[in-house]
């Protein structure tokens, strides 16, 4: 039986873009990278999550008005 990966080839790909994009430009909020991406801040922040369990990407905090984390 073919073994299926565990992610979906799309969800590298974007996590790769994302990862490249805070290279090449450093800091960036989960907003400003859905709007590169073309992604909403949602599924930004929640490929961030993963990369961030990874160690791949690091994060802080910046209080704002009540609403979603940035």
């Amino acid at each position: 039986m073919k073994k299926e990966p565990s992610k979906k080839p799309t969800m590298i790909r974007t996590r790769r873009a994302i990862v490249h994009l805070l290279k090449q430009e450093g800091a960036l909020d989960a907003q400003t990278l859905a709007v590169r991406l073309h992604l909403s801040a949602m599924a930004v922040r929640q490929h961030l999550y993963a990369l961030r369990d990874e160690h791949l990407v690091s994060y802080h905090e910046v209080p704002r008005p009540i609403g979603r984390p940035a």
